[in-house]
């Protein structure tokens, strides 16, 4: 599986492995700028580069 951080333009912001690994990724760029939480996603791809899962987004701590 592969797991990828997307902009809401499309762009791919990084890619990783390991899902909990990109979990943490996602968290930390929403907190770092709460303003983005809606224009990131996480989306998960099967070994064939098919999307199984997403988007995920966070929410930052402040706000939960």
């Amino acid at each position: 599986m592969d797991y990828s951080l997307f902009s809401s333009a499309g762009n791919l912001i990084d890619s990783f492995t390991d899902e909990a690994e990109a979990r943490a990724a996602l968290q930390r760029l929403v907190e770092s700028e709460p303003e983005a939480a809606d224009d990131i996603a996480l989306f998960i791809s099967d070994d064939d580069g098919t999307v199984v899962g997403g988007p995920i987004h966070a929410v930052p701590a402040a706000v939960r």
